[in-house]
């Protein structure tokens, strides 16, 4: 990351009494100094700047994961598939029968 002042990437503001407030003041705590910065909003609220990014990947990671799905089964080409996709590759590839005999 490019060298910069203290929070100039911080462009969303988080109010004081968001809930997702506490985490994100804990949260800079330990963060990059670009990333976020203390100030007040156009409104006059106090809270906190972070980056776009920040706001966006602390979404993610605030959600609860829940059981993983299921995968499906792994299909399976019939006998029938694969000789029309080897005619086709064939074709495409000039290596028909009729295309041989000709050479």
């Amino acid at each position: 990351m490019r060298r910069g002042p203290a929070g100039d990437l911080a462009t969303v503001f988080v109010p004081e009494d968001n809930v997702r407030y506490p985490k994100f003041v804990e949260w800079a705590k330990t963060a990059n100094p670009r990333l976020w910065k203390f100030g007040v909003s156009s409104d006059n609220r106090k809270g906190i700047w972070i980056s776009y990014d920040t706001w966006d990947l602390r979404q993610i990671t605030a959600r609860k994961a829940g059981p993983a799905p299921e995968l499906p089964q792994r299909l399976a080409l019939s006998e029938e598939a694969l000789r029309a996709m080897a005619s086709v590759d064939a074709e495409r590839n000039g290596k028909l029968a009729a295309d041989e005999a000709a050479e």
